[in-house]
């Protein structure tokens, strides 16, 4: 198992390489200085906002969905009386889940296609609507979640 000189590294096109974070405020803020730099994004820059924002759609659901218990079973530190924060767990609406998924795969490159290509045809206003999009479904999903 890791322990806590260990790291994971997510590696996105085999050429960006950060230590992953599961803390919404932190990936906000990188997406939030992306998408405030004047002007139009460069394709580079489109990559990191859209890795980012999925990055974000996983945390989302793991911190506001599942309670921060979505590895319950894969960890074999995790104490046995976290299952009382399955109390807290909230489940989507079918209308947040199809939204959070269609999103998902628009900032997603499909394998055949040419990653050169990805997102040519998004401005940063698109980025920005499915950025909001998910911050909205952020914030629905903690105003149900109990306390």
């Amino acid at each position: 198992g890791l322990n806590n000189n260990l790291s994971v590294m997510v590696i996105e096109n085999c050429s960006i390489a950060e230590e992953y974070k599961e803390d919404i405020d932190h990936l906000t803020d990188k997406i939030d200085t992306l998408l405030t730099d004047p002007g139009e994004p460069s394709r580079e820059k489109k990559e990191k906002i859209a890795g980012h924002m999925r990055r974000l759609i996983e945390t989302v659901i793991n911190q506001c969905v599942f309670n921060k218990q979505r590895h319950q079973f894969k960890q074999k530190s995790t104490e046995l009386s976290a299952f009382s924060e399955f109390t807290k767990v909230v489940p989507l609406e079918a209308s947040e889940a199809d939204k959070l998924r269609d999103l998902f795969s628009d900032l997603s490159v499909s394998e055949h296609d040419d990653p050169r290509n990805a997102y040519i045809t998004k401005d940063k206003a698109i980025f920005q609507r499915w950025y909001d999009d998910i911050k909205d479904i952020e914030s629905a999903v903690r105003s149900r979640k109990p306390s």
